[in-house]
């Protein structure tokens, strides 16, 4: 959620490099829930706890290149 807040986003189409920072979190959520389909519907945890953790890095990148503060 946080993430969201420092984009700052409008109620207008926004800048490219904002577009970028939005599919980046869309693929994110990807990775979450199919994380959560590896455990719950596949029976692979293992699997599943892999792709949550690299969601988890890649939330991690995130958060150091959207920061004002950082």
């Amino acid at each position: 959620q946080g993430i969201y807040c420092e984009l700052d986003l409008g109620a207008c189409d926004p800048p490219e490099k904002i577009k970028a920072k939005l599919e980046q979190v869309r693929l994110i959520q990807q990775y979450l829930k199919a994380a959560k389909a590896y455990v719950e519907f596949c029976h692979q945890p293992a699997k599943g706890m892999d792709l949550y953790r690299y969601a988890l890095k890649l939330i991690d990148k995130m958060n150091c290149s959207t920061c004002t503060t950082c």
